[in-house]
């Protein structure tokens, strides 16, 4: 089961000076198989999707951008599209490449999600990825 969090490792990782908005991240997506929530640290391939056009690893992500609303920082992301692709995903990991692949929050979808031959999109909300 994937249970939407950010993940303890990425807040304790922040305090210690280890991310940065320059470094790159990605997004990886999953089956039902794995069991992640708010103790993932590391982006890994159990239970990553596999399929026509997915890369192991996920996609860049792009448009990062920071703000501060209501006294919390967030970092937020624009969407990532799959094109071509033939995947049934249960939810996705954004994790920091750059910095040994720590994770930073994932998400459950709720229901599998699936695309046959065709795109799938994600929006990431920015309120997921805050510091208090």
């Amino acid at each position: 089961m994937i249970r939407t969090a950010l993940c303890d490792s990425f807040k304790l990782d922040i305090l210690q000076g280890r991310h940065s908005v320059t470094d790159e991240y990605k997004i990886a997506l999953y089956d039902n198989s794995v069991d992640m929530g708010e103790e993932t640290q590391a982006y890994t391939t159990e239970g990553e999707v596999e399929g026509l056009g997915y890369e192991s690893g996920g996609k860049v992500l792009g448009d990062i951008r920071t703000d501060l609303i209501d006294g919390s920082a967030h970092m937020s992301f624009g969407d990532v599209i799959f094109e071509n692709v033939s995947v049934i995903a249960s939810g996705c990991m954004i994790y920091n490449a750059s910095k040994e692949n720590r994770a930073v929050a994932v998400f459950g979808f709720g229901q599998d999600v699936e695309a046959r031959n065709g795109k799938l999109t994600i929006s990431i909300p920015s309120s997921v990825i805050a510091i208090v």
